[in-house]
């Protein structure tokens, strides 16, 4: 059984959710949210309702998915309310699953790389979309991993600059 995993549930993630919810919603699977941001009054103008301001990004986005699909969907719908970084993977049990196919929508390059190297100290086989913007310009980047061998270069070696720590 594959994992669908969209890490940021901010501006990119928010509007993704739905979709891909609506997509994997006939599928016997689990899809995680995972965010360890608040809702603030400033994230009202692109995303969330004025009733979510203090909660948390992934645990309101969840409930939002949770009320797309039917009760009887074989989806199930999780919120991880936590950054994914090395002092939390504990709290991520969706790193243990098998199959992953996670959607990266974070908003810095910092996190962007952490993921991509927490992502390489697994066993897991995993398709990874990372996307991200400045400015400027952006890029999103496909890296495929089976049986432990890259089929595609990880987002750091296609786009060396997410190496430059933003902050």
């Amino acid at each position: 059984m594959t994992t669908y995993v969209l890490i940021g549930c901010g501006g990119v993630g928010y509007a993704l959710a739905p979709t891909l919810t609506r997509m994997l919603m006939a599928v016997q699977s689990s899809f995680y949210l995972v965010d360890g941001k608040t809702i603030r009054t400033a994230n009202l103008a692109r995303q969330f309702a004025s009733s979510d301001v203090g909660h948390n990004k992934a645990e309101a986005l969840a409930h939002t998915c949770r009320r797309l699909i039917p009760i009887e969907s074989p989806l199930k719908i999780h919120a991880v309310a936590s950054y994914l970084e090395p002092a939390t993977v504990d709290q991520h049990e969706w790193l243990k699953h098998d199959d992953l196919v996670v959607f990266l929508a974070a908003d810095t390059k910092a996190t962007r790389v952490a993921v991509e190297r927490i992502l390489d100290d697994t066993d897991s086989d995993f398709t990874l979309i990372s996307g991200g913007n400045n400015e400027w310009d952006g890029q999103a980047v496909i890296t495929r991993r089976r049986n432990g061998k890259y089929l595609d270069p990880l987002p750091s070696q296609v786009n060396p600059d997410l190496l430059e720590n933003d902050g």
